[in-house]
């Protein structure tokens, strides 16, 4: 990762309302790292539906949240893709609907997987020192987001951190 940690490129982005479909690691008991290196059992169902993966951003993710309540009650960590609002959610799968929303989006470069905290940190300090808020405990989730490799893979990889955000009322 680059040396001040800082993103290569931040912005927020106006999501329409979503739907984010995947398996939650919290509920197959699984290990994050576990869930990468079994993808292929999961993400190709998912990625037939290419028609309703939302262009906004249609790349493989990991997407975090706290059913609307305190940290580490429970932690889901869903691996899968962001969908149109509505898409029928396959057999077995697990999936969270977000309203219309804005987004802090930051992009960085020469990651690894162990750098997960350094880059969540990063972006909400981001969008702190920005004066916007987090939505906490309601609303409150941010995604990892896998342009080319994912953590299972070799080597650095290019990704993105997405983080639900609003205008700070301070």
């Amino acid at each position: 990762m680059n040396e001040n940690r800082q993103p290569l490129h931040f912005e927020y982005l106006e999501f329409p309302a979503l739907r984010f479909i995947g398996v939650d690691a919290w509920r197959t008991q699984e290990e994050w790292d576990d869930m990468w290196r079994r993808k292929e059992d999961f993400l190709p169902t998912l990625e037939e539906m290419k028609e309703q993966i939302s262009p906004i951003m249609p790349y493989r993710c990991a997407f975090m949240h706290h059913d609307d309540g305190e940290v580490d009650k429970i932690n889901r960590y869903l691996i899968g893709h962001f969908f149109d609002v509505g898409t029928p959610v396959p057999e077995g799968y697990d999936y969270h609907d977000l309203k219309p929303q804005t987004a802090a989006y930051a992009v960085f470069h020469g990651a690894t997987f162990q750098d997960l905290f350094v880059r969540y940190e990063a972006t909400r300090d981001k969008i702190l020192s920005d004066g916007m808020g987090i939505p906490y405990p309601v609303g409150y989730w941010h995604a990892e987001v896998y342009f080319e490799k994912t953590p299972d893979e070799e080597g650095l990889l290019n990704c993105g951190v997405l983080f639900s955000c609003h205008k700070s009322n301070v």
